[in-house]
């Protein structure tokens, strides 16, 4: 692993919290889907990100959040990982709450994509439904219900017209109808999916072979 170049560090890193066996906490109490928190893998990934010498950097941006992976043994070296934002407020919270809520929103979410995190299976057009959640009653005792409440505003908020194009570019590449994802996450129109519904049926899509 000495002087291994970045992106042979970022594959083993993968592979390392895979072992782990991480296991999800989070449950949505609006929709009935079980998810990971990001206390459920963040510990991990700083282990391993210090057992391969290198480091996360998160930065919040106006526009999009950004985690910056960075090889310790050549500073030089560095992989980007991006989001853009949504405009979210969300409901009784100042704007430094809504700040805080946006940054551990964003960073879960940017930390699935760096080590590749997957909550779904792929997006099968033939199937109308999600998969049957799992069901869990208990916060996990280090989410408090405020923290709950803040993430389900933001997960309830619609997603700005960026990651629509995003969809469509995945509609495109995959050949799924835009109905099929409409019909299968209950909404109206791709204008209607909301950010926790995105990141899920990015996940789907990307796993969906080319046509």
């Amino acid at each position: 692993m000495d002087n291994a170049n970045l992106y042979t560090k970022l594959m083993n890193m993968r592979v390392d919290l895979q072992n782990k066996g991480i296991e999800k906490t989070g449950q949505n109490e609006y929709s009935k889907f079980k998810y990971f928190e990001l206390g459920d893998f963040l510990p991990q990934c700083n282990e391993i990100a210090s057992m391969n010498k290198t480091i996360f950097i998160y930065q919040l941006h106006k526009e999009e959040a950004v985690l910056t992976l960075i090889n310790c043994e050549n500073l030089d070296e560095k992989i980007e990982f991006s989001l853009p934002l949504a405009e979210v407020a969300i409901k009784g919270a100042n704007g430094i709450q809504n700040i805080g809520g946006l940054a551990t929103y964003t960073r879960r979410y940017l930390y699935m994509i760096a080590f590749e995190i997957s909550e779904n299976d792929t997006f099968d057009p033939n199937s109308k439904s999600e998969p049957e959640p799992e069901n869990k009653n208990k916060l996990p005792d280090h989410q408090t219900k405020q923290q709950q409440k803040e993430m389900d505003d933001i997960a309830k908020a619609k997603i700005p017209q960026v990651k629509i194009h995003t969809i469509e570019k995945e509609l495109g590449r995959t050949g799924v109808d835009a109905n099929a994802i409409c019909e299968r996450y209950k909404v109206d129109s791709l204008s209607d999916i909301t950010e926790e519904m995105f990141v899920r049926v990015m996940d789907a899509l990307k796993k969906t072979p080319s046509r």
